[in-house]
């Protein structure tokens, strides 16, 4: 497995939750068979990456490893320490036997990055990238029917909320409170599919189209994005294409939506993986540029459609011929 360049640069969103820059590195060859080859090659990312950003980073801790998607993915982790900690991933997908990008989070700004939004060596990849391979016709090879809504939370603090959810947009910006919110909601059955494996379909949820508030500031425009954020400092971003499909949720099956799941108010996009459904949500802010949220920055696609499985972000160029 070779890397053939890095894309560094800082995640204004992300480091609400101490994410302060991502670092995504284009891979080619084949991946890492078993945990030993991991740790050779993360070490060599870390290395690469130390170089290019003029900073002392080395690997810290035990490999670890993640399968998502019914094993269709694994994630390599370790641990990063020196002049700044933060962890270093591999991304494979195992159905194809490819590599899908090499990923470096930091919790500081360090090298070349104290001075610059954004650095880059060797011939990345850059962008939105979607899915190179068509839509998945059997969803049982990806994803499994859950009983019940598992609990699943990103942060570490508590969640709590200020009651009411801000709305900024192109033209005009809004606070509406969750007593408003209510008297526009609806009941509608939507399905919700998490980027681990599990989904969770046919419930009915008490929403408001997101659509409807978003036409209050000034609508979402094709090209554009909007920034999601929670109580908590979580962040992620929905492409406006796939956000005026979607839906801000108060309840589910017939209560109020539970402090575990998201409530008082939480994001619901039935057309994206999971973690795009901000729980806790308190703002929501329409931009004309792509910008990575907490699990974005991790390595997670930029659009994440659950129906083309873009669980990540596509970093091999073999992938795109």
């Amino acid at each position: 497995m070779e890397f053939l360049g890095c894309v560094a640069k800082r995640t204004p969103l992300a480091a609400l939750m101490g994410v302060e820059a991502s670092v995504e590195c284009t891979v080619s060859g084949s991946p890492p068979q078993g945990v030993d080859e991991a740790a050779t090659i993360l070490s060599r990312l870390v290395s690469y990456v130390s170089r290019g950003l003029g900073v002392d980073l080395r690997p810290a801790g035990k490999i670890r490893w993640e399968g998502l998607g019914r094993g269709r993915y694994r994630i390599y982790t370790v641990q990063v320490g020196g002049d700044v900690a933060g962890q270093a991933r591999i991304v494979v997908a195992e159905w194809l036997g490819k590599p899908l990008a090499g990923i470096i989070v930091l919790y500081g700004l360090a090298g070349k990055l104290d001075a610059e939004e954004e650095v880059e060596w060797g011939s990345p990849l850059r962008g939105v990238i979607p899915a190179p391979w068509g839509p998945v016709e059997d969803v049982s090879v990806m994803q499994k029917e859950a009983p019940k809504l598992i609990k699943y939370k990103a942060e570490r603090s508590e969640p709590s909320h200020p009651g009411n959810l801000s709305v900024e947009g192109p033209e005009a910006g809004i606070t509406i409170s969750l007593k408003d919110l209510k008297e526009r909601a609806e009941w509608k059955t939507l399905d919700l599919h998490c980027v681990t494996g599990w989904s969770y379909t046919g419930r009915k949820w008490l929403v408001v189209p997101l659509s409807e508030l978003l036409d209050l500031v000034g609508g979402c425009p094709g090209g554009w994005w909007v920034a999601a954020t929670s109580s908590t400092g979580y962040t992620t971003v929905l492409p406006c294409l796939e956000a005026v499909k979607s839906y801000i949720a108060l309840g589910l099956e017939g209560e109020k939506l539970s402090r575990d799941h998201g409530g008082p108010v939480r994001l619901l996009a039935p057309t994206l993986f999971g973690w795009k459904h901000a729980k806790w949500l308190a703002s929501l802010r329409v931009v004309s540029e792509y910008l990575d949220g907490f699990w974005e920055a991790h390595g997670y696609h930029e659009r994440g459609l659950w129906k083309l499985d873009e669980r990540f972000k596509i970093r091999n160029p073999e992938l795109l011929r």
